[in-house]
């Protein structure tokens, strides 16, 4: 009886060797690119500038609205109404006919003396390098009444205006400082500093 013998294959030895692939960059072994090498360190240089770049873009960019906001509202405003002390204490409303122009009411009080209400015209003048600073010249009258005499005494006078004031830019805060000569019957001539915080609206 004959055998059957599984049948021997001779295969030729694979070569499973990998084949080895040289990286230099990012350049391929037989690949002619010349690329230069790339560092960690320049990748996060790169980082760094976009983000120094990106945040002066956006503080530029913030500064630039704020102060063209602030150019607009130049804050010409067109009512104001005030505290002021001086040689009196009380309060003012002023009104702005056009840029320049206004006028002023006050009612003061002379404490345990009397009162007094006076009226001024002001012409404002812009200071160049701050739209919001402005100063201003003009003048008006007032009137008193004297109450620490035993008979109540009316007195009148010519009043001066000289002052200046700035308005907060994105507020209606302004500060004012002013000065007042006046001349006119007894206790109403002399001269006197003012301080004034207003509060503006249109």
């Amino acid at each position: 009886m004959t055998r059957n013998y599984p049948r021997i294959i001779h295969h030729k030895r694979l070569n499973l060797r990998p084949r080895t692939i040289a990286l230099r960059g990012t350049a391929l072994q037989g690949n002619k690119s010349t690329h230069s090498p790339f560092h960690a360190t320049q990748f996060l240089h790169c980082v760094l500038m976009h983000a120094m770049m990106k945040q002066l873009f956006l503080t530029t960019l913030f500064m630039g609205v704020v102060g063209w906001y602030s150019h607009l509202n130049a804050q010409y405003y067109e009512h104001a109404v005030a505290l002021k002390a001086g040689s009196t204490f009380g309060f003012s409303y002023k009104k702005f006919h056009n840029r320049f122009q206004a006028v002023e009411g006050t009612f003061g009080v002379w404490f345990q003396k009397g009162w007094v209400v006076s009226g001024t015209f002001q012409h404002h003048f812009e200071i160049g390098f701050n739209k919001n600073f402005t100063v201003w010249g003009g003048g008006g009258g007032m009137i008193g009444v004297f109450t620490y005499t035993p008979q109540p005494t009316f007195g009148a006078a010519l009043l001066g205006s000289i002052g200046t004031e700035y308005t907060f830019p994105l507020s209606p805060i302004c500060v004012a400082l002013e000065y007042q000569p006046s001349f006119g019957t007894t206790g109403l001539t002399y001269n006197t500093g003012v301080f004034a915080a207003r509060y503006t609206f249109q």
